[in-house]
């Protein structure tokens, strides 16, 4: 009888602990569930929609300037202003899908953090994963905020790049037309 009383006594001690470490488990999910809040309120900031844009007119002048350009030499400020251009032309590609993945990937963590959370204060699943099911969403989420970091980097390079450039090109591209 002694050693039942013991067995359950210490059964509900560990279950106790288990419940001890739930309420830091949880707080540590709403940290990250913010952070990812965080994120995708940045994402909205920084839409692609203004680089869509650009790059519809950037297209244009790079087209013409493609298209007309018929000497093989060119003023070597020039030369390296047309390259810039057509750098940041060609990154927008990129810049889009970075945008995409960011954005879809901070959905599916929103959702996989519910989940956690749901888990953890219902106490389903393996409890003594917990832990390790937090440090790996951890993980995911400050892969998403470093690529975010990235990306609006990028995104800002590239409209400094188009508005230093983009005027005095549009007019060059319209000049090559009409000689």
């Amino acid at each position: 009888m002694k050693f039942f009383s013991l067995f359950i006594l210490f059964s509900v001690a560990l279950a106790s602990c288990s419940d001890l470490s739930k309420g830091e488990q949880l707080e540590k999910i709403e940290q990250l569930n913010k952070t990812v809040d965080s994120i995708q309120t940045v994402l909205i900031e920084n839409k692609i929609d203004e680089i869509d844009e650009l790059s519809i007119e950037a297209e244009s002048v790079v087209s013409r300037i493609k298209e007309n350009l018929n000497s093989d030499t060119l003023d070597l400020k020039l030369a390296k202003n047309i390259d810039k251009y057509m750098i940041m032309f060609r990154s927008i590609g990129n810049l889009k899908t970075f945008y995409s993945q960011i954005k879809k990937n901070s959905k599916i963590e929103k959702i996989t953090l519910i989940k956690l959370e749901r888990d953890v204060d219902n106490g389903n699943g393996d409890r003594k994963k917990y832990n390790h099911y937090i440090s790996f969403e951890t993980k995911n989420v400050n892969y998403l905020n470093k690529n975010l970091k990235k990306y609006v980097i990028e995104r800002k390079k590239t409209i400094d790049t188009y508005l230093a450039l983009h005027d005095k090109l549009f007019n060059y591209s319209f000049d090559l037309i009409t000689k």
